[in-house]
């Protein structure tokens, strides 16, 4: 029985084009949001075609020239090379894409990646990127009246979960401030970020302008009787507008 080796080159160009089409959508699918059974069938199947691809390789046959043979047919020779190459590309191709589709047991070996902000805005930021210890930290309010410079702030990442930015705090401190100031330097702050101090009208009107904030109340008497207060949304509008005050629902014991 003859077979037609042009007709079976068609029809292997077929196919192979299919196949790639099927591989290269499983090159760009996004593996890391599929589950790991899904992970192990997508590389069982890459197994099974490439060694498909390897049993197809070993059936080609070698291509000889010999001039005294009048029947030698060079177009069909270079035909047979170019298969060669189609399973070539293939089989790079499929460990390209197994790289994309780790075992299970890899996966889960991983550690996940998470994108942190490179600038935070705030204090509840920086308790996402990890730092959970109250102190002083540097913060990027994206607002035109800082026009993107750094605000050193202290950060409460004790009470309530933490995150907290403090605007103002007062305190059994051995360096007492003096809060009667005048309007030129409640809008600017004034005091030691690391004991007493008032972070400044304008900075924090960068601040609530950002996104939806609470503001929080913390007080103690001189019998340390504790009381709180929440008020959410909070925020305040710029200096033209006299720094008017908004804020919403109330939570707390005060």
């Amino acid at each position: 029985m003859q077979i037609d080796f042009k007709f079976a080159l068609r029809i292997f160009n077929i196919y192979f084009k299919l196949f790639l089409l099927v591989l290269l959508t499983i090159i760009e699918t996004q593996a890391d949001s599929l589950a790991c059974e899904q992970k192990e069938k997508h590389r069982t199947v890459l197994d099974l075609v490439k060694e498909l691809i390897s049993k197809a390789k070993n059936l080609q046959p070698d291509c000889v020239h010999d001039p005294k043979d009048p029947s030698s047919n060079s177009s069909e020779c270079g035909a047979k090379e170019r298969v060669s190459a189609f399973l070539d590309i293939a089989e790079n191709l499929i460990d390209g894409a197994k790289e994309n589709f780790s075992t299970c047991d890899e996966a889960r070996d991983l550690p996940k990646v998470v994108r942190l902000p490179e600038k935070p805005i705030d204090c509840s930021e920086i308790l996402e990127n990890g730092e959970g210890k109250s102190g002083e930290y540097v913060i990027w309010p994206r607002n035109r009246i800082l026009n993107d410079l750094q605000l050193k702030v202290y950060c409460d990442m004790d009470t309530d979960g933490g995150g907290w930015t403090v605007i103002q705090r007062r305190g059994n401190f051995s360096n007492k401030i003096d809060f009667f100031r005048n309007w030129s330097d409640y809008k600017h702050g004034f005091g030691n970020i690391s004991e007493e101090f008032w972070i400044g009208n304008d900075n924090i009107y960068a601040l609530t302008n950002l996104r939806n904030y609470t503001v929080r109340f913390d007080m103690e008497n001189v019998d340390k009787e504790y009381r709180f207060a929440t008020y959410s949304p909070f925020w305040i509008e710029s200096e033209e507008a006299g720094y008017k005050l908004h804020f919403d629902k109330y939570f707390g014991t005060a």
